[in-house]
């Protein structure tokens, strides 16, 4: 009888250390709406600029009782009363000319500062103070101010918002009765180059305004004053008037803003996985070996060439080369710890600087941080496991062994891998419960309880956006591993980026994370859950390939499952009636903010637009009067939030497709596969169903039929009686109600044919001397599985008529047509010295692989040789070379046609007959000359390397006798 696979054989691991390996600022990502490329706010119809009272319906500038109109290049404003023939009445204007309607987000630190030119008319009427007993008219002025705002909070908790001057200029305007304009230009700079002002502390918005005043009543009052003007058929109809952004008039009324000296700004960037890059950053430090550097070029810019050096004080050694096309990016490892200093022969762009993430059997590494495991398994006596989609995830152990209380604090991470050499992680998580359990005549046992990263998510975030990618700045402040569709947006743990860093398209105080979230993922018909390496998902894509059979047949796929299969139809399951939450900006109270005859800044503008949250319902009328109504509510996004789109009124089509959608699909009564449960009952079940996560396809066979299901729930159940692995594809009410199609299915096979998954149970399908893949013909119980070690699989010796470059299995690795090796009196000759020439072979071994080459006879300065590890196929794609020269070994790195990067080298006399081996298992590089070690890398990390070997050798004297190759099993 088979030994069942219980909690002894799982191995759980408790984090022993940890070390911090993020590079300061190594991820760009989105950080201010015009801070990226120093982009200035100019004046125009899409900005948030508004005049006194309400604003109309204008195509030009949506103003109130002030109507816009266009003349030679400058949007000019007058009275909507004024009436060519006839004199208008006289109005009072100001004391605000013109304000912002919605403030620009800053953050302390930053600069900022205003140009541009307007135009405004004198008031034509005469008028004198009641001070003032002369025939004196009152000198008319106009100034310009760059506010910063802020809100302050007492202790009581009252808001109190706060206007702090950081910059303004005053000029008179006029002297004596005029109805001329005046062209006034505010002397803070000229636009290439402004008088800038720092952000202070606490104020998180700017804003600027253009004010009138009574310049004699100031001087004793210090506030500004309405001007009472006058408006005839002969006076110039125009209040006021700036130059269009897009015309040749020079200077429009313009916002500059700047990151301060000690920021990194980012830059869109198409290329950029998170759309965003640093532009020609020089300095990264806490760089550990084995970090990566993105580099692009300009975006519709030249080649470049990207170099890395070392830097302490000073640039050191080079490290490594990018050579970049147009229009893309290289990635290169570095092996080097400390700082490093990036230069290029242009305008060149930096994704990211990163350190890899990988795992081994004693390590994990991300983003942020390496783990340093131990093994506490002798002590587990039971484990359960769920991952859930869009909930929290635990796991729950027992241990047994009283001393194994102090190895278990709170808050140390932890790592459930399956039994066997690959490493299969099923749970990881932190301890964040205890509990000791005292049973009589027993020994005392600890449980603790393994949180994933979803109460993070609690957190108050009062943003919504449209687009997932929109997320990456906040969920990379976690301190967990994240992934938006795919890509990795892992940070230090921090506080989340104030609201005023970004375009919401919805905004409100006191709102979590994770209903933010839910809400992005409804919107886009995404997926939100964390997988079995901790790891929170946030993705518009599932896995398209089955991941696992299970079959009620034990030969008819990889698993067999219980008799607990539930194959059900539930009204409970129903959805009749589905409820719209639209989230958006309410851009009826955006269009009606007015100035009145205030001072600036005015409390209504000082804020973004405020948020509107409304609902719609839609049905299916036949379910409803079978069933009655049962309603799922799901909160969506609409609108992209950018003040273009709120002007336009341009929030997207309404939801009714995709209410419909889901009506479409769980309005009635279906029969469906709901819950199953898996024994394990062999080894090679292991690893399928440790990989196991929310979301897989799993295909299920069942009394001739077969479908494609997709878990909500994965849970694990491991005590001393066995394991069981339970699937739940039922949806609640706060789940995806969607999925995509589910991928094709093989057909069961036929008795003769052959199976493509067959069972590992006690039929496996066919003898060891009969061909193709699982013949039906009876099993053969008493097959031993081959040795884990097996003999060199590829071998040459190279005996064999001369030819002028080795041929098929053999391909060239490299463009260069001076890369050529031959065959010439039974060795292996390179044509020239070319640094480029490597041969890979045919065969694809797998990335843990063993090669070896020995050296024949060779008179001296015939350069190097050795062998070729982890190569891409295809003309200089990247790989690891591993060779010798008369006088040292060498370990490179090559990759997109470079020439090799070195990692390491070492004193070495060549001799006839030297043998040169290289092993890849994991992340784990050994290499050896004549049976000692001269080099081990430990942490090679997910770089882009192929599955296959070959060799390398340059000069036309070297000479390789012999080379083989063998693929090595996982540890």
């Amino acid at each position: 009888m088979r030994k069942p696979i219980t909690a002894a054989d799982v191995a759980v691991q408790v984090e022993r250390s940890r070390s911090d390996v993020w590079v300061p600022e190594g991820l760009a990502l989105q950080k201010l709406p015009y801070t990226p490329a120093g982009i200035t706010l100019a004046f125009d119809a899409l900005n948030g600029l508004s005049l006194q009272e309400k604003r109309n319906d204008s195509a030009l500038l949506p103003f109130g009782p002030f109507v816009a109109d266009v003349v030679d290049g400058w949007v000019s404003v007058r009275p909507n009363t004024y009436d060519p023939g006839d004199d208008a009445p006289t109005q009072n204007v100001g004391p605000s000319l013109v304000e912002t309607t919605v403030p620009v987000p800053v953050v302390p630190g930053m600069e900022v500062a205003m140009t541009g030119t307007v135009k405004v008319r004198r008031s034509g009427l005469v008028f004198k103070s009641s001070r003032n007993t002369t025939d004196f008219n009152d000198p008319v002025g106009v100034r310009a101010t760059l506010f910063g705002l802020k809100t302050t909070v007492d202790g009581y908790g009252n808001t109190n918002a706060v206007a702090v001057r950081l910059a303004e200029v005053q000029t008179e305007l006029q002297p004596v009765g005029s109805t001329s304009m005046t062209e006034l230009v505010f002397p803070f700079g000229d636009p290439a180059a402004p008088s800038w002002a720092t952000v202070p502390e606490d104020v998180d918005r700017v804003m600027f305004a253009v004010e009138l005043m009574d310049l004699y009543r100031y001087a004793v009052t210090h506030f500004p004053a309405s001007i009472p003007y006058r408006f005839t058929d002969t006076a110039n109809r125009y209040v006021f008037r700036s130059p269009q952004i897009d015309s040749t008039t020079d200077n429009p009324i313009r916002l500059h803003l700047r990151d301060s000296a000690n920021a990194y700004p980012t830059y869109p960037h198409p290329l950029s996985s998170t759309g965003y890059a640093f532009r020609d950053r020089a300095r990264f430090e806490n760089i550990t070996p084995g970090v990566e550097i993105t580099a692009l070029a300009a975006p519709d810019g030249p080649a470049v060439t990207v170099s890395v050096y070392e830097w302490t004080t000073t640039r050191g050694a080079l490290l490594a080369t990018l050579e970049i096309p147009a229009g893309q990016k290289r990635t290169a490892p570095l092996d080097h710890t400390g700082a490093i200093d990036v230069v290029g022969t242009g305008t060149f762009y930096v994704e990211s600087v990163l350190a890899p993430a990988y795992e081994t059997s004693t390590v994990e590494q991300t983003r942020t941080t390496r783990y340093e495991y131990d093994t506490i398994t002798p002590a587990v006596s039971s484990i359960s496991t769920t991952l859930r989609e869009a909930d929290l995830s635990i796991a729950l152990v027992r241990f047994v062994a009283g001393h194994i209380d102090t190895a278990l604090p709170a808050g140390r991470r932890v790592r459930i891998l399956s039994p066997g050499q690959q490493i299969v992680p099923i749970f990881t998580g932190t301890i964040r419960t205890r509990r000791r359990v005292n049973l009589p005549n027993r020994p005392t046992q600890l449980e603790v309880g393994i949180y994933d990263a979803w109460p993070r998510l609690s957190g108050e975030y009062p943003l919504m956006f449209d687009e997932l990618h929109e997320y990456g700045p906040a969920l990379h402040r976690l301190g967990e591993p994240v992934l938006i569709d795919g890509y990795d947006y892992t940070g230090p743990r921090g506080p989340m980026p104030d609201w005023a860093t970004f375009n919401p398209s919805y905004r409100k105080d006191q709102l979590a994370l994770v209903d933010s979230l839910i809400a992005a993922r409804n919107t886009n018909n995404a997926y939100l859950f964390t997988d079995r390496r901790g790891r929170l998902n946030l993705t518009s894509t599932l896995p398209d390939s089955v991941a696992l059979t299970a079959s009620d047949m034990p030969a008819d796929g990889d698993v067999s499952y219980s008799r607990q299969l539930e194959v059900s139809t539930d009204s409970a399951s129903i959805v009749n009636v589905v409820t719209v939450d639209e989230h958006l900006i309410d851009r009826a109270e955006y269009l009606d903010r007015e100035l009145s005859s205030q001072s600036a800044p005015q409390t209504s503008l000082r804020e973004y637009p405020n948020g509107l949250a409304r609902s719609i319902s839609y049905r299916d009328p036949d379910s409803v009067d079978r069933y009655g109504p049962t309603e799922v509510r799901f909160p969506v996004i609409r609108g992209s939030g950018t003040l273009e789109d709120i002007e336009a009124n341009n929030f997207g089509p309404p939801l009714q497709w995709w209410a419909q959608d889901i009506l479409d699909v769980y309005a009635h009564e279906r029969m469906e596969f709901t819950r199953f449960t898996i024994p394990i009952e062999s080894a090679a079940q292991v690893p399928l169903v440790a990989a196991l996560q929310p979301f897989d396809a799993v295909a299920v066979r069942h009394d001739g039929t077969a479908e494609v299901v997709r878990p909500r729930v994965v849970k694990h159940t491991i005590t001393p009686l066995g394991w069981e692995c339970e699937l739940d594809m039922s949806v609640r009410r706060d789940q995806a109600f969607w999925l995509p199609p589910a991928p094709e299915l093989p057909a069961p096979a036929a008795d003769g044919d052959g199976y493509a998954n067959f069972g590992p149970g006690i039929y496996d399908g066919g003898r060891p001397t009969d061909t193709g893949t699982g013949i039906i013909d009876g099993g053969d119980i008493g097959f031993v599985e081959p040795d884990p070690h097996p003999e060199w699989s590829l071998v040459d010796d190279f005996t064999r008529a001369d030819q002028a470059e080795l041929s098929d299995p053999w391909v060239r690795g490299a463009e260069t047509a001076n890369a050529t090796i031959g065959i010439a009196a039974g060795a292996a000759v390179p044509a020239a010295d070319n640094v480029r020439a490597r041969y890979y072979h045919a065969t694809s071994l797998g990335p843990f692989h063993r090669v070896e080459v020995q050296l024949g006879s060779y008179p001296e300065g015939s350069n190097a040789a050795g062998v070729l590890l982890r190569a891409a196929s295809g003309l200089d794609a990247p790989g690891i070379i591993a060779y010798v020269t008369d006088t040292n070994w060498y370990v490179s790195y090559f990759g997109n046609g470079l020439n090799a990067t070195l990692w390491a080298s070492g004193p070495h006399t060549r001799a006839a007959g030297d043998v040169i081996r290289a092993d890849i298992v994991w992340h784990h590089l050994t290499v050896s000359i004549n049976g000692t070690v001269v080099h081990e890398r430990f942490d090679l990390g997910p770089i882009s390397f192929g599955e296959h070997v070959g060799l390398f050798a340059r000069g036309p004297n070297t000479r390789i006798e012999s080379w083989r190759a063998v693929a090595l099993d996982r540890p």
